[in-house]
């Protein structure tokens, strides 16, 4: 019975077909062209570009799931046969002793083969959420049948669901070798304009040149994210999660509206938040809103206080999946929006638009379900996964999700149990220092912190990571005029006694300087806008000479400069 009803279903999404829509897709870059080869992956004649004719592929579309659902119905009826008949133990012995082992291989089988599809490198976006359907249907089958034994108006509370379900989640392992292959131009918007100091930053020196990535992460959580806003919506609630529609879907590797229309900086192409502030500064404009009202503003992912409220969802063991919908979707969208701007019209990420709108809205809404203590410890896995990732790639993310839903996760909390030893706690502690509620005492942990940097004057080295969070901390607003005057003796300091560290007059593009040089510079820079900004009136005309020295050496250093 397995072996038959697999091989039927292989036939409603067979790997040749799905994976060829990816390298077809290089070849053909006209318009007609691609509304073809999309149309080849339609959900519900995904069979006629083959030597089926139309009506027998949606025929045996209809017959998968028929059969599926009958063997389905069979092992609940056969378990629950098992468990009430006691009087007769040749019940238990004869006739439909091996259907459970029959439904586990089937499903088995169907599932490892839409992974496998999946994570290949040439499956397409479209293809993938075509897959997300197929599975859908398989599980909400699992779920419907199995009512009589869970009685579960969430699908995912079903047991036999969660089971069904787990078959599709890559391992560890697969995740941590699709996420070393995502772009660190993910960073470039936080870095260039942020307070953040990363331990580690490998951004390229050309943009442009490296902005193409492996989407292997991207595509498997628009996948898994589909399924899993899918089984997470009650039965009773209409589905709000995109059903696949290849024909406007983009693939990954081209084709789509975007590309056909051309996307350039002018197009109807919206770029928005980080993104648009760099282009903005690097083209001169002048920017009137600060980071506070960046944070503020409008963001399609915000909830409202009844949302929270009304929704009482639980995610268990899928809060870590979860977290990586929420990575996937920040990231795909800065990719595309930097692609757009930089007007790379022939990269991945230009035809990815109605991907990216998919993948934000089946985040939003799983978000939007879950209760309040699974919103907090999804924050709380990636405020962990931000502190020990050596890329900072996780710390962009917790940056946006707190922007996102601020109102609803105690950042306090997320402030008490921080890895302090972490490799990047240090940029994690000033990403939570924004957030922090100014009544838990900000002026109590400035104190602190700058107690701790009066004890490092003597190496400027080892007092980047303290100026850092100080610096986080004096952006906060008002500080005692004894706090601000002794941060600036502290500089003043380390600018007497090693000045050669700070590269005034300096050619900056010399093999000899470091990375940790720049670090030290741009941590003291950053300390002294927050101080300029919101305490200049605090400052000493011994402070103003040395700024305006250092800001003159600065200058000629960047003049002297040849990259």
């Amino acid at each position: 019975t397995y072996r038959l009803l697999h091989s039927l279903f292989l036939m409603l999404c067979p790997e040749d077909l799905i994976l060829a829509l990816s390298s077809s897709s290089q070849k053909n870059d006209d318009e007609e062209s691609q509304k073809e080869l999309h149309s080849h992956v339609d959900q519900s004649i995904v069979l006629e570009n083959t030597i089926l004719p139309p009506r027998v592929a949606d025929a045996l579309r209809d017959l998968v799931f028929l059969a599926f659902s009958k063997l389905v119905a069979f092992v609940v009826r056969d378990e629950q046969s098992k468990k009430t008949s006691t009087e007769d133990q040749s019940v238990k012995e004869s006739g439909n002793v091996n259907i459970g082992v029959e439904y586990n291989k089937c499903l088995k089988g169907i599932f490892e083969h839409i992974i496998l599809l999946v994570g290949n490198q040439r499956c397409s976006y479209g293809s993938a959420l075509y897959l997300a359907e197929l599975s859908n249907e398989l599980l909400m089958i699992i779920s419907n049948e199995g009512t009589g034994v869970d009685d579960c108006d969430l699908p995912l509370d079903c047991d036999r669901v969660r089971e069904a379900f787990d078959l599709l989640l890559p391992s560890e392992g697969c995740w941590a070798q699709w996420e070393a292959l995502m772009s660190p131009i993910y960073l470039a918007p936080t870095v260039l304009l942020g307070p953040y100091n990363f331990r580690r930053c490998p951004l390229p020196r050309n943009m442009r040149e490296a902005i193409s990535w492996d989407d292997s992460y991207t595509r498997a959580a628009v996948f898994l994210s589909t399924v899993l806003a899918r089984i997470s919506t009650p039965k009773h609630l209409p589905s709000t999660t995109t059903a696949a529609t290849p024909h406007t879907t983009a693939t990954s590797s081209g084709g789509s509206e975007a590309v056909d229309a051309g996307v350039d900086s002018t197009s109807s192409t919206t770029v928005h938040g980080g993104v648009q502030r760099l282009l903005d500064i690097m083209e001169g404009y002048h920017i009137t809103k600060n980071n506070e009202e960046d944070d503020s503003s409008s963001c399609p992912n915000q909830l409202t206080d009844d949302q929270i409220m009304n929704e009482q969802i639980s995610l268990g063991p899928y809060i870590r999946l979860a977290c990586v919908c929420v990575h996937a979707s920040y990231y795909l969208e800065t990719m595309v929006q930097l692609s757009h701007a930089l007007n790379l019209q022939q990269s991945t990420a230009s035809s990815l638009d109605s991907v990216v709108e998919t993948l934000s809205e089946n985040t939003s809404t799983l978000i939007a379900r879950v209760n309040r203590g699974n919103l907090q410890q999804v924050s709380k896995v990636v405020r962990d996964l931000a502190a020990g990732s050596e890329t900072g790639l996780w710390c962009v993310t917790l940056m946006r999700l707190l922007a996102d839903y601020k109102k609803h996760i105690n950042v306090d909390k997320l402030m008490d149990g921080l890895d302090l030893q972490a490799f990047n706690a240090t940029a994690v502690r000033q990403v939570l220092l924004e957030y922090l509620p100014t009544t838990i005492g900000v002026s109590t942990l400035l104190e602190t912190e700058v107690s701790r940097l009066s004890t490092l004057t003597d190496d400027p080295f080892s007092g980047v990571d303290v100026l850092s969070v100080v610096a986080s901390l004096l952006a906060r607003g008002p500080a005692p005029v004894p706090v601000v005057h002794a941060v600036m003796d502290i500089i003043l300091h380390w600018w007497k006694h090693a000045d050669s560290v700070f590269l005034f007059a300096a050619d900056v593009s010399v093999n000899s300087i470091t990375a940790d040089d720049l670090t030290v510079v741009l941590c003291v820079v950053r300390a002294l806008r927050a101080l300029l900004k919101h305490h200049v009136t605090q400052l000493t005309a011994l402070h103003w000479e040395r700024l305006l020295c250092a800001t003159t050496s600065w200058v000629q250093s960047l003049q002297d400069s040849s990259q």
